[in-house]
């Protein structure tokens, strides 16, 4: 009976290890990106306004993948899980850091983002998973 409990004590820590990990180095990759696109968009001046949003957009989706498939390669199982989770944590921590900064609220836009962001971080959760070693001869 002990080996059991250790055993699904493992695998939580595991999949913990996996989300944090996985969460971290997404919001790492959005904020660069983020950085980045800030940079292009000062320096340059017929880059329309409303191109801004669905920039965000997609820098969200990138990061919210990355996160899933580094979160999945860690953990090697439940991909998909492991994936909506990573994107699901980076949504809420990218969600307060609105709310702190320039006091976001919740609106139709926020809740496209949490799909797009549950989406993607479950297809890169499913490909990480499924991600072969390279062979090498």
């Amino acid at each position: 009976m002990a080996k059991k409990s250790t055993r699904n004590k493992n695998n939580t820590e595991n999949f913990v290890k996996s989300i944090i990990i996985g969460s971290f180095l997404g919001i790492i990759l959005c904020i660069s990106l983020l950085f980045l696109s800030a940079f292009v968009l000062t320096k340059s001046s017929n880059i329309p306004h409303l191109a801004v949003s669905p920039l965000v957009m997609m820098i969200a989706g990138c990061g919210a993948f990355a996160g899933g498939y580094i979160g999945a390669r860690i953990l090697k199982q439940n991909g998909m899980l492991c994936g909506m989770v990573c994107g699901f944590v980076m949504f809420v921590i990218l969600f307060i850091a609105g709310l702190v900064t320039v006091r976001d609220s919740l609106s139709l836009t926020t809740l496209i983002r949490l799909l797009l962001m549950l989406l993607t971080g479950a297809v890169g959760g499913i490909l990480g998973v499924n991600k072969r070693k390279k062979i090498k001869y």
